[in-house]
């Protein structure tokens, strides 16, 4: 590069200031940049709070994320440009030291409906002009009921929003002008798993879109038959990618208005919009985030018993369906939709542990944890959060187990001391002659009445 060109660079510059939102297509702040006549600095920030986290490195998450952006730096890297990579707790002291070197013109940023990011992005207004857009299906702020208050039933946010036959206009630019200057990489921790390591979870936006494609294909029509089977691979898998925005919703949705209508499209987009959901009511209630939606429940007398905790997290609860998913959880970063709702609620009405040491365990395991609808499915679960299941919807684990695991082949799966059992003793190992399993941790049937009658005194 020339000292003019090199020159040229330096004084007129845009920053992607990239989030969730892995992605050069169908980007629309990426987009919103191209329209400009600046070179684009694509910039990544590390929260360096996380990165001093022991549990967030270790994580597959973070892991996924990091390779993500090794993936996004080559397609970035093939268009002639450079991906920074910084780490900081502060984007606007980032920010501002680029400029002391460059010309920035203007920030393009996808946003977040948080109140980090409002807190971040009233800070950086002060010294740039920055050009906001979302990714998401709805907007909090223009979807109110009638009296121009946020939604608390799902239902009614999810029928509103499908009246209003909302289409959103992408353009599928891919081609940018990305700048190549020389600055330095922040020293990054190196992720605890490798590409191999992260199994079917291979990062990035041609991975996201080959596994959108294999499940409108293949699974789509069928989702709502299949979709609570945990030994059918019959969900779209496509939650780390939507988390890290390797592939837009919005396009998502989009590919979705124009198949064929069927009722396992109709029920997949309804999964995409509790998603929507829970991002809506962590915008409007970020408290709920750590505290019981329903204030009743405020006080609420969980136990905080670590080695019934302890044995639940690890799969050892004698429960067959119980542990196997536990089992996923640890060996693959991912569990089931159904398994994630039959661990919840055996730990918080089996068990009477508290929600908030499971939810936690799942954001240091899930490769798509997201908190917003990670606590959401919790206090769901557990009875006390936002159009939550009513306290005394209890599962039954054995119940749950023969019907949506009927031959035990997801349970012989992940527990090979079951394998060779027969099918009802798998479901059911007490019930054999010989000891096959460990021994229950609890008795269901009468932790149960313990856990109405608990209930049922909040409810009074």
């Amino acid at each position: 590069m020339t000292k003019n060109q090199n020159q040229s660079q330096k004084n007129n510059i845009s920053i992607w200031w990239i989030k969730n939102d892995l992605r050069l297509n169908f980007n629309e702040s990426l987009n919103a940049a191209k329209i400009n006549p600046e070179l684009i600095m694509p910039v990544y920030i590390y929260n360096e709070n996380d990165l001093n986290n022991h549990d967030y490195v270790n994580s597959r998450a973070y892991s996924f994320l990091h390779h993500g952006l090794k993936e996004i730096e080559k397609q970035i890297e093939l268009q002639g440009g450079r991906l920074l990579q910084l780490k900081s707790n502060n984007p606007t002291k980032s920010f501002k030291e680029l400029s002391d070197k460059y010309q920035i013109k203007k920030i393009y940023v996808t946003g977040e409906f948080t109140n980090e990011f409002k807190e971040q992005l009233n800070e950086l207004n002060t010294t740039f002009d920055v050009k906001v857009h979302y990714d998401n299906l709805v907007n909090p702020k223009t979807h109110l009921n009638q009296t121009g208050n946020p939604y608390k039933v799902f239902t009614q946010f999810a029928n509103q929003w499908k009246n209003k036959n909302t289409i959103y206009n992408l353009s599928a630019i891919n081609k940018f002008d990305f700048t190549k200057l020389d600055e330095r990489n922040d020293d990054i921790p190196i992720p605890q798993y490798t590409l191999n390591q992260l199994g079917e979870f291979l990062p990035g936006e041609e991975n996201a879109s080959k596994i959108f494609a294999n499940f409108i294909d293949n699974k789509i029509h069928s989702y709502k038959d299949n979709r609570d089977y945990l030994y059918i691979d019959g969900t779209s898998k496509l939650s780390p990618y939507i988390k890290f925005g390797m592939i837009s919703i919005k396009q998502i949705y989009n590919t979705c208005l124009n198949l064929p209508s069927s009722k396992g499209v109709e029920k997949w987009v309804d999964e995409l919009l509790w998603r929507e959901f829970y991002l809506y009511i962590n915008n409007y209630f970020p408290q709920s985030i750590n505290t019981e939606f329903q204030e009743k429940y405020s006080n609420f007398q969980w136990k905080q018993d670590l080695s019934l905790f302890n044995q639940w997290k690890y799969g050892e609860t004698g429960f067959p369906v119980v542990d196997a998913c536990m089992k996923q959880l640890i060996n693959t970063g991912w569990m089931h939709n159904r398994g994630r709702m039959i661990v919840a609620s055996f730990l918080t009405k089996d068990l009477l542990i508290d929600w908030r040491m499971g939810e936690k365990w799942f954001m240091q395991n899930l490769i798509d944890g997201d908190r917003p609808s990670n606590v959401g499915g919790w206090q769901w679960t557990a009875g006390c959060g936002v159009d939550a299941a009513p306290y005394f919807r209890i599962f039954n684990p054995i119940l749950q187990s023969k019907k949506f695991d009927p031959k035990a082949i997801f349970i012989k799966k992940w527990i090979p001391e079951l394998q060779n059992v027969e099918i009802k003793f798998a479901h059911e190992p007490w019930l054999s002659n010989e000891s096959i399993y460990r021994p229950k941790i609890v008795d269901h049937y009468e932790a149960r009445k313990k856990t109405l009658e608990l209930f049922k005194s909040y409810n009074e």
